[in-house]
């Protein structure tokens, strides 16, 4: 497997020179006098196979480093002309420079201090200026909301009916938290630290563990499921998170710990890379509250903690959800709280889909400031934790899988590491299996089952895996499984859909592409979500098919029915 590291060592001659390889192999495969017997066209066929691997994966790496580096001078050119714009105003902007995402081989993701992009780029009067308008539209849309009650009812009402639903349960769901972090705590670190020091004592044990481990690993998913529903909690993300993290603790340190049962058998003494087979409890715990989903043993760290900064990202939080939630009872409460009281076309549908673009964009960009920056940045400080790359500049990408590569980095860094690195080899393997048991002709066709290669293969798995996950929070949170979500994500955007028509793209025009598409799925997803909620408000419930067809499809059939009888 070919890395970054290796680069500079390829020669573009040796690339040359490894085709003409291939065309020579080729050129003896169909010389019948070369290849006399049947034996020796399989072996030069499984060398040419091998060599053909080997190109794609010289190529791969030639792509993705001159598209890097490509990328990296454009950001360093338009930071330089941007502090040369800047020299004129009053407040000098600062180079800022390129974030980077570190992979070493055989390592895997380095972490390094290094700010969040948007917070290099406050530092511009310019940006600060989109700040602010942000801020002046959110007071602008509350007056309006005030002043439209006050003229239509003669009194304020705020309608925060929707938000106490969200958060009025603040303290169960503070309960339920603390129950699976005391899993976590009280059960998988105890259960891995006797484990790993007794792996070369008791053999046996091995697959007590891993029963223990795997059996843990579902009670988390489907525990948490009865008293989310049995509590009505909006939220479903933390048992997630905490999947996510054991799964990485435990993943990292099991090479560890085997490493640390060989070297007792040689009794050699503790080195450098393997001192204890299981962490101290004070990085287990660290690593619980951290900003990030890859387990370390040592992180970046700062030397202080800056509190007004902590303070102004839990406000900003709070500023972004008062936000999203007076857009969406502005804009698309009105269309959807009377759902089924008339009757709703297509033609409705549409209408609504695209009335419901702008706030649906807006909702999404707030939720990424609110989540992906805020959140994150103010456990960042408080926890000193000094790499704060949890997305880079997604909306400057021109194709999908740049996209979904950038906009963050948290969950896509877990989903390389421990996904598609894991699943390639797999793939290959079951790939290069195809190819040896089928005949000539079907060879290639088993083996472009999931395209150019077994990479496409493991990206098609780490997207339905997504997917699924996705879908698994949105069906808990709003209590109805309607997979518009899933459609989107994995059948229309991912590797099979649109992904494989926006490939290696660098035009303005692309960017725009982007941009519509991400409008116009966040427009569909806040229109059918809403016309299913409010439908299961005001409509009859029926429990089998509630199960099967969602009820905003029979509710509009129960309605058109209604109006019939009464003409």
């Amino acid at each position: 497997m070919l890395h970054m590291t290796n680069l500079p060592d390829i020669k573009w001659n040796q690339v040359c020179l490894l085709n003409v390889t291939i065309e020579m192999l080729f050129t003896k495969v169909s010389n019948k006098d070369v290849c006399a017997n049947r034996k020796d066209v399989k072996i030069m066929t499984c060398s040419i196979e091998k060599l053909i691997d080997f190109r794609k994966d010289v190529l791969h790496l030639f792509e993705e480093y001159f598209s890097d580096l490509i990328d990296g001078t454009e950001k360093k050119l338009l930071n330089e002309s941007t502090v040369l714009a800047d020299t004129t105003t009053t407040d000098a902007v600062p180079s800022t420079q390129q974030p980077t995402i570190v992979r070493s081989s055989g390592v895997g993701k380095q972490f390094v201090e290094q700010n969040s992009l948007l917070t290099d780029l406050f530092k511009s009067t310019h940006f600060r200026t989109i700040y602010h308008i942000f801020i002046a539209s959110l007071i602008m849309l509350i007056l309006n909301l005030m002043i439209q009650e006050l003229a239509l009812n003669g009194s304020i009402n705020l309608k925060l009916d929707l938000f106490y639903w969200c958060f009025g349960k603040f303290p169960m769901l503070i309960t339920i938290w603390l129950s699976m972090f005391s899993s976590v705590v009280l059960l998988l670190y105890p259960s891995y630290h006797c484990w790993a020091y007794n792996v070369e004592n008791l053999p046996s044990l091995n697959i007590l563990f891993l029963t223990l481990y795997i059996a843990y690993m579902a009670a988390l998913i489907v525990v948490p499921i009865h008293y989310v529903l049995k509590f009505d909690l909006p939220l479903a993300t933390t048992m997630v998170r905490f999947l996510m993290k054991a799964y990485s603790f435990v993943r990292e340190n099991v090479r560890k710990s085997f490493q640390y049962k060989a070297m007792k058998q040689r009794n050699k003494q503790k080195t450098d890379t393997v001192k204890d087979p299981c962490p101290d409890f004070g990085r287990f715990l660290y690593f619980l509250f951290a900003p990030t989903l890859i387990y370390r043993d040592n992180y970046p760290r700062k030397s202080k903690v800056d509190w007004k900064y902590v303070v102004r990202n839990f406000v900003e939080v709070a500023g972004c959800l008062f936000y999203a939630y007076y857009l969406f009872i502005h804009f698309c409460e009105p269309i959807f709280q009377n759902f089924n009281k008339d009757h709703v076309t297509w033609r409705n549908y549409l209408l609504a889909s695209l009335g419901c673009v702008l706030p649906g964009s807006l909702c999404f960009v707030l939720a990424f400031f609110a989540v992906l920056h805020c959140w994150m940045n103010a456990f960042a400080e408080m926890l000193q934790f000094s790499d704060r790359l949890f997305y880079a500049d997604w909306w400057n990408a021109t194709s999908m899988s740049s996209y979904y590569r950038r906009w963050n980095i948290i969950v896509h860094d877990w989903l390389y590491t421990y996904v598609y690195q894991d699943m390639q080899p797999v793939w290959k393997n079951v790939l290069c299996l195809h190819r040896d048991t089928d005949n000539e002709t079907n060879k290639k066709n088993k083996f472009q089952l999931f395209g150019d290669s077994y990479r496409t293969a493991a990206m098609t798995v780490v997207f339905l895996l997504s997917a699924v996950v996705h879908e698994y929070i949105i069906t808990l949170t709003l209590r109805f499984f309607y997979p518009v979500l899933f459609i989107q994500f994995f059948l229309c955007a991912g590797p099979i859909g649109i992904m494989r028509l926006m490939r290696s793209t660098n035009t303005r025009a692309w960017n725009v592409c982007l941009w519509f598409l991400i409008m116009l799925g966040n427009g569909i997803l806040m229109c059918t979500y809403s016309c299913e909620w409010y439908a299961r408000s005001n409509c009859p419930p029926n429990n089998f098919l509630d199960l099967i067809i969602p009820r905003s499809w029979t509710c509009q059939a129960d309605a058109a029915e209604v109006i019939r009888l009464r003409r």
